[in-house]
Order: structure tokens, then C-alpha cells, then sequence
């Protein structure tokens, strides 16, 4: 996934854009480094096909999980985060009109389907709070989540 996100409603990111590491930083540019990171193991699959000389194909399939959860169990205080990050799958095209590198469309589209650690991770408040009323639904975490890309390189 090119994009980052936060552990779990802090201000600190568990992976930055553009990066598969989860290094618990605010930011790449403004963020220290955290070399006490939960790491992750990455089980991965996928293919690169020409479909014609103008068009490709990218297709991949990834199980992630944590090497190390005690960092974000001391990092969000609890002592219940399991390992399994879940199933990332993804398929882009890449089209270049003209035969060159002038002009590259690219577009594509990716899916997590969340494991037990991320649902951990991500559960909101089950237990009510005196006088607030949250919105949605109290620890409830999608099943899908996805993200879709469209790019277009002109160079000269």
C-alpha cells in the first residue's frame, strides 16, 4: 500500500507512505527513528504479465504478520494484540501509449483483509463512557478495506 497509517488513534504512525517497515515514527521526515519496532514477516506471491506491448499486468498476493507485537502492547497498553496482520491483495495495469517511457498510465486497486492483530489493533471502545455516546458501531472493524491508484508519468 502506498499509504501510511496511524497505531490505532495516536498521533505516531505505524507505517510511514511509500514503505512496508512498521518503524512507529510521526513522520519520515519530522518522526526519530524507533528501532524498538514490531517488525513484520511478509509471505508474498504475484506476477508480471505483458499482456501486449502497451499494457501490463501486476498481480500479487501477500500474508503479513508481526515479528514482535510487545512494542505496540506497551505502545497502546494492552496485553492482547495477536501477530496476524492479514491478507493484502492487489492488482494494477500499466499502459504506455506510445511504446516509450514518455507517457505511463498506471492504475490499480488493493484490498486488505484484516487479520486478529490488526483487529486488535483497531477496535474502537466496547465499554461505554458516561456521557458520551460514541458514533458507529462500538468494536466493530471492517472485513474489506481497499485503496485504489491512479497515476500518470509524462516525462520529456
Amino acid at each position: 500500500m502506498r499509504q501510511g497509517f496511524n497505531l490505532g488513534g495516536t498521533s505516531v504512525n505505524l507505517k510511514q507512505d511509500n514503505s512496508l517497515v512498521p518503524d512507529l515514527r510521526t513522520s519520515k521526515t519530522e518522526g526519530q527513528a524507533n528501532f524498538v519496532n514490531p517488525g513484520v514477516f511478509i509471505l508474498s506471491t504475484g506476477t508480471e504479465m505483458d499482456l501486449t506491448p502497451k499494457l501490463r499486468s501486476f498481480l500479487n498476493l501477500n500474508y503479513i504478520r508481526f515479528v514482535d507485537t510487545n512494542p505496540l502492547k506497551t505502545a497502546l497498553l494492552t496485553d492482547k494484540i495477536d501477530d496476524e496482520v492479514g491478507w493484502d491483495l492487489s492488482i494494477g495495469f500499466q499502459y504506455r501509449p506510445l511504446l516509450t517511457d514518455n507517457i505511463i498510465v498506471s492504475a490499480g486497486f488493493g484490498a486488505l483483509l484484516p487479520g486478529r492483530g490488526y483487529r486488535d489493533i483497531y477496535r474502537t471502545i466496547t465499554e461505554p463512557v458516561a456521557g458520551f455516546t460514541p458514533s458507529g458501531n462500538p468494536g466493530h472493524v471492517d472485513n474489506f478495506l481497499y485503496s485504489g491508484l491512479l497515476a500518470v508519468t509524462l516525462t520529456y
